[in-house]
């Protein structure tokens, strides 16, 4: 799978850059998969850019309103493991990307990202009534103005 990032800045024709690359792709019979940030920018994109393309390739978009019934990464997977020995785009959002647990001959994809892709995920979790097994044993030091240390008090009982 070979990977491409577009760094440049907002209005710079990045998306256009990436939509005629993918579509020179398609036309040469490889598959391309484009990671948009937004369902929106995904929407704008097709009617906006792809559309306009001589002669547009075979394309599929997937994010939550094109997949009905099942997770969009699951939807994606099914399609990977079928997908035509043929010249096609697909276009999703960065969000569903570590989502999909396979993508069958990944070799034959050539992945475009559009914008930044989202490095930090953040889950909150909320900590039971049982929390003072762990918080009794632990002391958080001030390190600057954002963050904490944690230091371990009794690391026996801990």
């Amino acid at each position: 799978m070979e990977i491409t990032f577009s760094p440049a800045p907002s209005g710079a024709g990045k998306t256009s850059q990436i939509i005629r690359r993918a579509c020179q792709l398609a036309h040469e019979h490889k598959r391309v998969l484009i990671l948009l940030p937004t369902k929106e920018l995904i929407a704008k994109t097709v009617a906006e850019e792809l559309n306009r393309q001589p002669g547009v390739p075979q394309y599929h978009v997937f994010h939550q309103d094109t997949v009905a019934g099942s997770s969009v990464a699951s939807e994606m997977t099914r399609f990977f493991n079928a997908a035509e020995d043929a010249g096609q785009i697909v276009i999703a959002t960065h969000q569903v990307f570590p989502y999909i647990p396979h993508i069958a001959n990944k070799g034959d994809w050539h992945v475009l990202v559009d914008e930044e892709l989202q490095i930090l995920r953040h889950n909150c979790h909320q900590i039971p009534q049982t929390h003072a097994l762990i918080t009794d044993h632990i002391e958080l030091v001030p390190y600057d103005s954002i963050y904490s240390r944690v230091l371990v008090r009794d690391l026996e009982l801990l």
